[in-house]
C-alpha cells in the first residue's frame, strides 16, 4: 500500500528523514506569509523531528512538514523536473542559484521562467545567439527565451505536420513581459525575415520590419510609470504572425485588450499618464508647437496641464522625452502612418491635455466653463478637434438663443449641459460641477481609447494580413495576476484574464504529463487533477455571476455599490467554497479564492467603472468636425442609428461583459493553437539588480502557476530518472545487483522492489516515482552510507584508541597502586559525613513543608469563591444584553423591509405608465415616417432609370468601336498579303502585328473595365433590391404592430401601400430584363474578341513561314559560298585577297562589276573564317569539357586554354565571345555535381592555374582604365562584378578578388613563364625580365569571372566539409548516454562491476572494444566511452583525410589546401566552443576529459599530416582547447583569476571564462568550480568591460581567406615547355602550332601528381556520389 503523502511538501507522513539530513522548515512572518529557511536534522522522534536552523537555533518540526533539500549542484539545474524533489522551496531554491550567476532562463517541463535582472545582459541576445538557436530541440541548449520562439516557429511553419503555435507571456508589473515579448517578436522576424533587396519594395518597408516598429508606438500610447515599472503595459495584446510557405513573415495582426482609460484622467504621485503626452509636449519642434498649442518652452511643457501634472514625475531615469519622440515618429514612418496622420494623431492628444485644463464655475443649476482661468485651453481644444462653429440641432435652446457662436463656446456647453430628446423637442438641462469635471473626463477618456483603437487599426492595415499564410504564431503579453491592499474593478478583470489563462496552463500541463506517460507505455488512467472551473462559473455564469449581477446593478440609474455588494452576500455567502464576506472592511467589499490566492475587492467602483457612457451631444458634435480625422473616429455607428427610439444624454455599454466576450474569443484562438509559456518573475521590489528577495518570487510562482504545475506533477509521478542515472545514485541499496550480468532497467526494477516501494513504474527509459518515494530511496542510502562511514570511523577510532591505550597502561599501572589507597580513606571519610548530614536535612524538610502547605490550602479557598462569584454575575448581565439586541434589531429591519417594500412599489407603478406612454408614442411616429419612405423609393427608380441609360450609350459605343477594329484588321490583313514579296515587307508586316496585338490588348483591358462597370451596376442594383425588400419588410412588421391600437389608419395606408409594391415589382422586372440584355451584349463582344485571337494566331503562323523561307534562301547562298577555296591561315580577323587576283580578274568586267564582285567575294570569305572560328572554339571547348590529364603537376586543360587564347590574339582583342563560352561550359560541367569533391578538386585546380598564368601575363593597357572610355568600362565592370556576385553567390571576398584583377596594377610584376617562345606566339612583349600582353576589357573582365569563379569551387568544398563534419560534432563535444541515461557516473559503476583496468593503454588505442557486447565479467564504462570518442573523431579524420588526399590527387596548390584546413578546424573549433557553453551536461569534468582525448587524437593527426599541406592549422582549436583545459584541471577553487586569464586561458575573454565558471560541475570527482571571489572579479570586470564584445560565442568566417595576387606569388613556377597536344587537338591543323613545343604530338595517359592513372571527369560526375565519404 503507498503511503500518505502531504501535498505540501511531497512528502510520506512516515518518517522518511535521518539524522544529518538537510530539510527546509516552513516560516510565517508577521504578514502570515510562508518562507523557507534551510535546516539540518540533528535528532529523530517518531514523527518529529528536531532541527538546527542556519543561525543556530533549535526547532521541533514534524518531519512530513519539512521537505527535504535538493543534492548540492553548483549552478541549480536547467530543468526542474530533473530536481530528485519538486517543491516550492526546491523551486525557489534553485531559481535564486542560478540567479546569482546571471541565468536569469529556467525550464520546467516546456514552461520557460524569466527572471528579470534589472540590467543589460546583450551578450545573451545579440544575432549570433539567435543563429545558434536557430533549429536547434527545444531542451538541448540552455534555457533562452530565442529557444521558445524557435520552437514555436518551427512547429508552425517547419514542421511536417503544421499546427498554429501561441506564445503566452505573463507576469507581474515590471517583470519583464514587454521586453520578452519584443525579444521574441525580433527572434521570428530573425527566422522569417526577408531580404531587404526583396522585402523593401517601392520604398516600403519589409513586413518584419513593421512589426518591430509597431512596439515603441503601441508602447508610447499604452504604457505607462507606475509605481512597481517605468514601463509598464496597461492592456493586453495578442499579436498574430503569419508565414508564407518559404517561412518569411507575410502578415500580421494585433489585438488589444482591456486599456487602462482612468488612467487618462488621474494618477497619482510618482506615477505617470501614458508616454505620449510627455513626449509630444518635449519633443515638438517649433511649428508643431503653434499647431498643436503647446507651451514654447518644452522642458516644462508637460507640467502646464492639468491631467499630468497630479503627478511631479515628468521624467524618466535615462530616458530622453525628445530623443523618444523622434523615435515615435521614425517608428510611424516606418509602420506606413502618413505624416498628416501622425498630426491628427497628436492633434487629439494635445486635445485631451487642454481638456484637462477646463474648470468649472457656479452652482448646481448655472454651472458654466470659467472662462477666465482657461479660456485658451478651451480654445485649443476646439481648435485642434475641428469643432465647427456653425453646428445647430444639438442643444434644445441654441437654434433659439443664438449664443453658441464659437467652436469654444459649443464645446463649453457640451461640457456643463445634459441634452435629450423628448416628443417636444430637444431639452437642455444644467450640470453641477462635479458632474460637468465627470463628463469633461469622459470626453477624454473616450478621445484616448478610440484614438488608441484607430492606432491598432492602422498598424494592422499597414502591415496587412495573410489569408494563405502557411504558418501562424499568436504572441499574448497580458498582465499578471495581481493582488494590492486596495484591489478594485481593474484587478477584478486582469485575475479573471488569468484565471481563464490557468485553466488553459492546467490542462496543458496535465497533457504534457499525460503525453510523457504515453511515451514511456506506462499506466496513467486513474491520474486526475482539480482545475478553477468553479471560480470562473462563479464570476462569469450568464445570470448568476458575478458580472450578471454587476451589470444588472448598472441598468439602475440610482443603485449604488453598497446594493450590488449586498447582492453578492445574499447569492454567494457560505453558499460558494471561491466566495467570502470579509469580517473587517472599512466599506463594501468581497474576497474570491483565486487560484494564486485570496484577493479582497473594493466594491465602491466597480459600478461606475463597468459604465461605458457613450455621451451622444460629443457624439453628434465630433462626428460633424470639420477635421476628417475627428469626425472618423466619432462616425456613427449605423446599427445604432437604425434602432431608432428616443435619445437620452448617455448610452450604457458593460465594460465587463465587453471583456468577457474578448477572452472568451481569446481562448477560443488559444485552444486552436499549441502553447508554449513564459512566465516572466520580477526577483525584487526596489528593480534593483543582483537582489533576490525569496518571499517575493514565492508569491509570483504562484500567481504564475508555476507551483500549480508542481501540483499537477505530484499527482502523478513528479520524480523520474533515466536508468542509468537511477542507478548510479542508488545501487549502494543493493551493490550485489551490478555484479549480475543484468541491464539497468532490470536493475532499476529491483532496486525499487529492495527498498519496499509500491505504485513506482518502470518504462521503456526512465523509473517514474510517485511523491515521496524519492525521499524513501533517498533515505535509505542515506542509512547506507551511514552505516558504512560508521565502520570506516569505528575502525580508524579503534586504532587510534589503541595506540593510545597501549601508551597510556604503563604509566597508569604505575599510578593506580598509590593512588587507591588514598581513594578508599578519602571515601570512608565522605560516607561517615554524609550519613549525618541527612539525617539533619529530613527533619527541617518536613518543618518547612507543613507550614507551606497550611498558608497555600487558606489563599487558594479565598480565590476560588470571589472568582466564582464573578462569573455568575457576568452570566446574568450577558443575558440581559443579548435580548435587548434581539427585541432591537428586529423592529429595525421590520421597519427597513416596510420602506423597501412601499418605495419599490411605487417606482413601479410609475415605470409602468411612462413605459405604456412611450410604446403609444413611438408607434404614431413610425406612422408618420411612411409616406416619407415611398417618395424615397420613386427618386431611388429615377436614378436607376439614369444608370441604366448611360449603360446602354455605354455599350452603343463599344460597338461602335468593334466596328473600327474589324475594319483595321481587314487592313492589316490586306498588308499581310502583300508581305509576301520580300523579306523587309515582311519584317515591316511582323511590326504592324505586334501593333496590332497591342491594340487587341488595350481592347481587351478596355473591355474588362466596361464588365466590371456591369458587374459594379449588377451588385447595385442587387443592393437596392435588398434595401427595398427590407423597407417592405419594415413597413410590413410596423403596419401589423400598429394594427392593433389604430385600426383606422391602418385602412387608409392600405391601398397606397400595395400600389407602390406593385409598381415597386414592375420596375425590378424591368431592371432584370435590362441587366440581361446587358449580359447577351457583354457575351458578343467576348466571341468578338475570341475571334480577333484567332486571326491574330493566324497571322503569327503566316509571318513563321516567310521567315523559315528567308532563312531557306540565306542557306543557299552559304552553300553557293562554300565552293570559294578557304583561307590559309584562319584567325579572329579574315585577311584581305591578294591585290593581284583583284586586278586579274577585273580585267574584263566593268567597275560596277567588279566592285559587286570584290564585295560578293569579301562577304563569302567573312562567313568561312566565321565558321571555322567557330568550329576552332567548339574544338577548345570540348578539351576542356573532357581533358582531364596532368603533366609534370599541371593541368593540360587550362594550360592548353591559356596558349591557344595567347596564339588567337583574344587576351588583346577589343571584342570576342569565346571568354564567356569558356565560363558557361565550366558552369556546365560543375553544374550538379556541387557535393563531387574530386570534381570541385580538379576544376579548382584548372581554374586557379588559369588564373594564375593571366595574373602573371595581363597588364592593363591605356584604354582599359583612361579617359571616357576607361570610365565606362569601370562602370561596366562594376555592373558584371554584381552579376557574376548574383549569379555565383557571395563567398567573402569576391569583391576584393575582382578588383584586384580588374585594377592597372592588379597584374603585379612576375617572371617570364617558360616556353611561351617556343609557340611561336606574337605581341608578347619582355621588358627587364618580365613578360606581358597588354590586356583589353574583355580579358579584364574574363580574369574577374575566373576570381569569381575560383572562389565559388573553393566556398563549396569548405561548405561539402562542414556539412560531413557538423552531424559528428555533437557526438564529440558531449560524452555519449547509455541507455536513455545521463552522462557522468560510469567509473564508480565500472570499478563495482570489477572490471579491474585502472591502467592499461590510451583510451584512444581500444579499437576492440567499441560496440562489443557487455560480457559477464562486465567491462569498464570508461573504456565504451573513449570508444565511442575514437569512433567519432576517426569518422572525422577519415573525412579530412579523404579531403586532403583528394586535393593532393588533383594537383591542387599547397597554399590553398593550407587555406582550406585552416577554415575547417576554425569551424570544428567554433562549433566545439560554441556547444560547450551552451550546453551544461557538456561543461563537466568528465565530458572535458572525453573531448581532451579527440583533440589529441586530432593533434596527432596534424602533426603526422605535416605542415607543408596544413600549416599552423592547430592554432585555430585554441579556443575548444584551453576551454578543455580549464575543465579537467584540478584544485579550480585555488587558482587566482591571474592564473586562469595569462596562464591557463589566455585567449578566451571575461565573458566566456565566467560563462565556463558558472556551468561547471564535477560528475565524477563532486569538486567545485573557481572560488566566489574570482566569480565575483570576473561579473565586475565584465560590468567595467566597454569594448563593446557583448557575445561569449564564436562566429564562423565564411569569407575567402586569399586574393589573387596571394595566389599568383604563392603558386609554384608554371612552366609551359614540353606542353603535351590533347588528343582532340591532334589532327585539327588549326592546331597545329601547340605542337612546336613537344616532339610528339601524343598525349600520355591521364596520370596524377603521384603517376597513378587518373579517372576522367566525366567518369567522376558519373560516380561522384558513390565516392562521397
Amino acid at each position: 500500500m503507498a503511503p500518505l503523502i502531504n501535498e505540501k511538501t511531497g512528502l510520506p507522513l512516515d518518517h522518511v528523514h535521518g539524522i544529518g539530513a538537510t530539510v527546509w522548515v516552513e516560516n510565517k512572518d508577521e504578514s502570515s506569509e510562508i518562507t523557507w529557511s534551510k535546516a539540518e536534522v540533528t535528532a529523530v522522534d517518531g514523527s518529529n523531528v528536531t532541527l538546527q536552523l542556519a543561525d543556530g537555533t533549535t526547532v521541533t518540526k514534524a518531519s512530513a512538514d519539512c521537505p527535504l533539500q535538493n543534492p548540492p549542484m553548483r549552478g541549480g539545474v536547467e530543468d526542474m523536473t530533473k530536481l530528485p524533489y519538486l517543491h516550492e522551496p526546491g523551486v525557489l531554491s534553485n531559481l535564486e542559484e542560478r540567479y546569482e550567476l546571471d541565468d536569469i532562463y529556467t525550464y520546467t517541463a516546456s514552461i520557460l521562467i524569466a527572471v528579470n535582472p534589472f540590467r543589460r545582459l546583450p551578450h545573451l541576445y545579440d544575432s549570433h545567439m539567435m543563429q545558434q538557436y536557430k533549429g536547434v530541440p527545444f531542451g538541448e541548449l540552455s534555457p533562452h527565451v530565442f529557444a521558445v520562439a524557435d520552437a514555436a516557429y518551427r512547429s508552425a511553419v517547419t514542421a511536417e505536420v503544421k499546427r498554429p503555435q501561441s506564445v503566452l507571456v505573463s507576469g507581474e508589473s515590471g517583470a519583464g513581459k514587454t521586453e520578452t515579448t519584443k525579444l521574441i517578436m525580433s527572434y521570428l522576424a530573425f527566422m522569417g525575415g526577408r531580404a531587404p533587396a526583396a522585402a523593401e519594395v517601392d520604398g516600403e518597408k519589409p513586413v518584419q520590419q513593421k512589426v518591430l516598429e509597431s512596439n515603441p508606438i503601441l508602447e508610447a500610447f499604452g504604457n505607462a510609470k507606475t509605481v512597481r515599472n517605468d514601463n509598464s503595459s496597461r492592456f493586453g495584446k495578442f499579436v498574430e504572425i503569419t508565414f508564407d510557405g518559404k517561412g518569411c513573415i507575410s502578415g500580421a495582426a494585433i489585438r488589444t485588450y482591456l486599456l487602462e482609460r482612468s488612467r487618462v484622467t488621474g494618477i497619482s504621485d510618482p506615477e505617470r499618464s501614458y508616454h505620449v503626452f510627455y513626449l509630444v509636449a518635449a519633443g515638438a519642434d517649433a511649428d508643431e508647437r503653434a499647431t498643436l498649442h503647446l507651451p514654447e518652452n518644452a522642458q516644462h511643457a508637460s507640467a502646464a496641464f492639468g491631467y499630468v501634472a497630479t503627478s511631479k514625475c515628468h521624467t524618466l531615469k535615462g530616458v530622453d522625452n525628445a530623443e523618444e519622440y523622434v523615435r515615435l515618429r521614425e517608428a510611424m514612418d516606418n509602420v506606413g502612418i502618413p505624416t498628416e496622420d501622425q498630426l491628427d494623431l497628436f492633434r487629439v492628444v494635445c486635445a485631451v491635455m487642454h481638456l484637462g485644463n477646463v474648470k468649472f464655475v457656479g452652482g448646481d443649476d448655472d454651472c458654466r466653463v470659467d472662462v477666465a482661468s482657461c479660456s485658451q485651453s478651451v480654445d485649443a481644444a476646439a481648435d485642434l478637434l475641428g469643432v465647427d462653429s456653425e453646428l445647430r440641432g444639438i442643444f434644445g435652446d441654441e437654434d433659439a438663443s443664438g449664443d453658441a457662436t464659437t467652436a469654444a463656446s459649443i464645446l463649453g456647453k457640451s461640457l456643463h449641459t445634459n441634452t435629450i430628446e423628448t416628443r417636444d423637442g430637444l431639452i437642455t438641462k444644467q450640470l453641477s460641477e462635479a458632474a460637468s469635471v465627470d463628463k469633461r473626463d469622459s470626453l477624454s477618456k473616450t478621445l484616448y481609447s478610440r484614438l488608441f483603437d484607430w492606432i491598432v487599426q492602422k498598424i494592422n492595415v499597414s502591415i496587412g494580413q495573410d489569408d494563405k499564410a502557411k504558418g501562424l504564431v499568436g504572441l499574448l503579453d497580458i498582465y499578471g495576476f495581481e493582488c494590492f491592499a486596495v484591489n478594485d474593478f481593474e484587478q477584478f478583470c486582469i485575475n479573471l484574464a488569468n484565471e481563464k489563462l490557468q485553466q488553459h496552463f492546467n490542462s496543458h500541463v496535465f497533457k504534457m504529463e499525460q503525453e510523457e506517460y504515453k511515451r514511456e507505455q506506462i499506466d496513467w488512467s486513474y491520474i486526475s487533477f482539480k482545475d478553477n472551473q468553479d471560480i470562473l462559473d462563479l464570476i462569469e455564469a450568464p445570470k448568476t455571476g458575478i458580472i450578471a449581477a454587476l451589470d444588472e446593478q448598472c441598468r439602475f440609474p440610482r443603485a449604488t455599490f453598497k446594493e450590488f455588494a449586498e447582492k453578492l452576500y445574499n447569492d454567494f455567502d457560505r453558499k460558494h467554497e471561491r466566495f467570502e464576506r470579509p469580517k473587517k472592511a472599512k466599506r463594501e467589499s468581497f474576497t474570491l479564492h483565486h487560484y494564486a490566492g485570496k484577493v479582497t475587492y473594493d466594491a465602491f467602483n466597480f459600478m461606475d467603472k463597468n459604465k461605458d457612457y457613450v455621451v451622444l451631444e460629443h457624439q453628434a458634435m465630433l462626428s460633424r468636425s470639420t477635421r476628417p480625422f475627428i469626425a472618423n473616429l466619432f462616425a456613427p455607428d449605423p446599427e445604432a442609428e437604425s434602432k431608432g427610439g428616443s435619445r437620452s444624454a448617455m448610452k450604457f455599454s458593460s465594460v465587463s461583459a465587453n471583456f468577457k466576450k474578448q477572452l472568451g474569443s481569446l481562448m477560443e484562438t488559444l485552444s486552436k493553437m499549441d502553447p508554449h509559456y513564459v512566465r516572466c518573475i520580477k526577483p525584487n521590489v526596489a528593480s534593483a539588480p543582483m537582489l533576490f528577495e525569496s518571499r517575493n518570487v514565492l508569491n509570483q510562482l504562484r500567481a504564475g502557476g508555476v507551483l500549480e504545475a508542481v501540483r499537477i506533477s505530484q499527482a502523478g509521478y513528479p520524480s523520474r530518472r533515466f536508468f542509468t542515472e537511477f542507478v548510479n545514485r542508488f545501487y549502494m541499496i543493493d551493490p550485489n545487483l551490478l555484479r549480475q550480468n543484468i541491464d539497468d532497467r532490470a536493475i532499476s526494477q529491483k532496486l525499487c522492489a529492495k527498498a519496499g516501494l509500491e505504485g513506482f513504474q518502470i518504462g521503456l527509459t526512465k523509473v517514474f516515482l510517485r511523491a515521496g518515494q524519492m525521499a524513501l530511496l533517498d533515505k535509505q542510502r542515506l542509512l547506507v552510507l551511514q552505516e558504512s562511514a560508521i565502520v570506516i570511523a569505528r575502525e580508524w577510532r579503534r586504532k587510534k584508541a589503541r595506540d593510545l591505550y597501549l601508551r597510556m597502561r604503563e604509566a597508569v599501572v604505575t599510578l593506580q597502586a598509590g593512588g587507591r589507597g588514598m581513594l578508599a580513606r578519602m571515601r570512608a571519610r565522605e560516607l561517615r559525613k554524609l550519613k549525618a548530614a541527612t539525617k539533619l536535612q529530613a527533619s527541617v524538610r518536613m518543618f518547612l513543608a507543613c507550614r507551606a502547605f497550611r498558608r497555600t490550602r487558606r489563599a487558594v479557598k479565598k480565590i476560588q469563591a470571589g472568582y466564582r462569584g464573578y462569573r455568575k454575575r457576568l452570566a446574568a448581565l450577558t443575558e440581559r444584553y443579548d435580548m435587548s439586541i434581539l427585541l432591537l434589531q428586529s423592529m429595525g429591519r421590520m421597519a427597513i423591509q416596510r420602506r423597501r417594500y412601499l418605495k419599490a412599489r411605487h417606482g413601479i407603478v410609475r415605470l409602468q405608465s411612462r413605459y405604456r406612454a412611450k410604446g403609444a408614442r413611438k408607434v404614431l411616429k413610425q406612422l408618420r415616417l411612411e409616406a416619407r419612405d415611398v417618395n424615397n423609393i420613386r427618386n431611388e427608380k429615377e436614378k436607376l432609370e439614369a444608370a441604366v441609360k448611360k449603360q446602354e450609350e455605354t455599350i452603343a459605343k463599344m460597338q461602335e468601336d468593334r466596328k473600327d477594329l474589324k475594319a483595321k484588321l481587314k487592313e492589316y490583313k490586306h498588308q499581310a498579303e502583300e508581305a509576301h514579296n520580300s523579306a523587309a515587307e515582311a519584317t515591316e508586316y511582323k511590326r504592324e502585328v505586334g501593333s496590332l496585338r497591342a491594340a487587341l490588348e488595350a481592347e481587351k483591358e478596355n473591355l474588362s473595365a466596361k464588365d466590371m462597370e456591369l458587374l459594379e451596376l449588377k451588385q447595385k442594383l442587387e443592393t437596392e433590391g435588398q434595401a427595398r425588400a427590407m423597407a417592405e419588410e419594415a413597413v410590413r412588421a410596423e403596419q401589423e404592430t400598429a394594427a392593433t391600437t389604430l385600426a383606422r389608419a391602418k385602412e387608409d395606408h392600405e391601398a397606397e401601400i400595395s400600389g407602390v409594391r406593385q409598381e415597386h415589382e414592375s420596375e425590378m422586372v424591368a431592371l432584370r430584363a435590362t441587366i440581361e440584355e446587358k449580359e447577351a451584349a457583354r457575351e458578343k463582344i467576348a466571341r468578338a474578341h475570341d475571334e480577333l485571337q484567332a486571326r491574330l494566331s493566324n497571322l503569327e503562323s503566316e509571318n513563321k513561314v516567310l521567315m523559315e523561307e528567308i532563312d531557306k534562301a540565306k542557306q543557299e547562298a552559304l552553300r553557293a559560298a562554300s565552293a570559294a577555296p578557304p583561307p590559309a591561315k584562319v584567325a579572329p580577323a579574315p585577311a584581305a585577297a591578294p591585290e593581284s587576283n583583284r586586278a586579274s580578274r577585273a580585267s574584263s568586267m566593268t567597275e560596277s562589276d567588279i566592285n559587286g564582285k570584290i564585295n560578293e567575294l569579301e562577304s563569302k570569305k567573312e562567313k568561312v573564317a566565321k565558321e571555322r572560328a567557330e568550329r576552332d572554339e567548339k574544338a577548345l571547348l570540348s578539351v576542356l569539357r573532357s581533358e582531364n590529364s596532368f603533366s609534370q603537376g599541371r593541368p593540360v586543360a587550362a594550360c592548353t586554354v591559356f596558349v591557344v587564347l595567347l596564339k588567337w590574339g583574344s587576351l588583346s582583342a577589343d571584342r570576342t565571345s569565346v571568354f564567356d563560352k569558356i565560363i558557361q561550359t565550366m558552369g556546365q560541367v560543375i553544374d550538379g555535381y556541387h557535393e563531387n569533391n574530386d570534381v570541385l578538386s580538379f576544376w579548382l585546380a584548372n581554374t586557379t592555374t588559369l588564373l594564375c598564368l593571366l595574373q602573371r601575363t595581363l597588364r592593363a593597357g591605356s584604354g582599359a582604365g583612361g579617359g571616357v572610355n576607361g570610365n565606362r568600362r569601370r562602370a561596366s565592370i562594376a555592373q558584371a562584378s554584381n552579376m557574376l556576385q548574383r549569379a555565383f553567390g557571395s563567398f567573402g571576398g569576391a569583391n576584393r578578388s575582382a578588383a584586384t584583377a580588374l585594377s592597372p596594377g592588379g597584374a603585379a610584376a612576375s617572371p617570364v613563364i617558360p616556353g611561351l617562345a617556343a609557340f611561336g606566339i606574337g605581341g608578347v612583349t619582355a621588358s627587364a625580365g618580365m613578360a606581358s600582353v597588354e590586356a583589353k576589357y574583355p580579358a579584364l573582365l574574363f580574369k574577374q569571372q575566373l576570381a569569381a569563379f575560383a572562389e565559388k569551387i573553393y566556398g563549396m568544398l569548405r561548405d561539402n566539409v562542414k556539412k560531413e563534419v557538423t552531424p559528428l560534432l555533437t557526438s564529440c563535444i558531449q560524452q555519449p548516454r547509455k541507455e536513455g541515461g545521463g552522462a557522468g557516473g560510469g567509473a564508480t559503476r565500472g570499478q563495482i562491476r570489477g572490471a579491474g583496468s585502472a591502467g592499461g593503454d590510451h583510451p584512444l588505442a581500444r579499437q576492440g572494444s567499441i560496440g562489443s557486447p557487455k560480457s559477464s565479467g562486465g567491462a569498464d564504462d570508461d573504456e565504451h566511452q573513449m570508444g565511442a570518442a575514437t569512433s567519432c573523431w576517426n569518422t572525422i579524420l577519415n573525412v579530412l583525410d579523404e579531403l586532403l588526399r583528394t586535393l593532393q590527387k588533383n594537383n591542387v596548390s599547397s597554399f590553398l589546401i593550407q587555406k582550406l584546413f585552416k577554415q575547417v578546424f576554425s569551424f570544428i573549433n567554433v562549433q566545439l566552443f560554441n556547444a560547450l557553453l551552451l550546453r551544461r551536461e557538456c561543461c563537466s569534468f568528465s565530458n572535458g576529459e572525453y573531448v581532451k582525448t579527440g583533440l589529441a587524437e586530432l593533434e596527432h593527426w596534424i602533426h603526422s599530416v605535416g605542415n607543408q599541406w596544413l600549416g599552423d592549422s592547430w592554432d585555430e582549436m585554441r579556443y575548444i582547447r584551453q576551454a578543455v583545459t580549464f575543465l579537467v584541471v584540478h584544485h579550480k577553487p585555488r587558482k587566482s583569476l591571474a592564473e586562469i586569464t595569462s596562464d591557463m586561458c589566455p585567449c578566451l575573454s571575461i565573458q566566456q571564462l565566467y560563462r565556463i565558471s558558472t556551468m561547471y560541475w564535477d560528475d565524477r570527482y563532486g569538486t567545485e568550480t573557481v572560488s566566489t571571489q574570482v566569480l565575483s572579479s570576473m561579473k565586475q570586470l565584465m560590468l567595467e568591460d566597454n569594448s563593446g564584445s557583448n557575445s561569449f560565442l564564436l562566429d564562423d568566417d565564411m569569407s575567402v581567406p586569399f586574393t589573387m595576387d596571394e595566389i599568383a606569388t604563392n603558386m609554384p613556377d608554371l612552366s609551359l615547355e614540353k606542353l603535351p597536344t590533347p588528343e582532340l587537338l591532334s589532327d585539327n591543323t588549326s592546331f597545329d602550332f601547340l605542337k612546336t613545343n613537344v616532339g610528339t604530338a601524343t598525349t600520355p595517359s591521364p596520370k596524377d601528381a603521384a603517376g597513378a592513372p587518373r579517372a576522367s571527369p566525366s567518369a567522376a560526375l558519373a560516380t561522384g556520389k558513390e565516392n562521397q565519404t
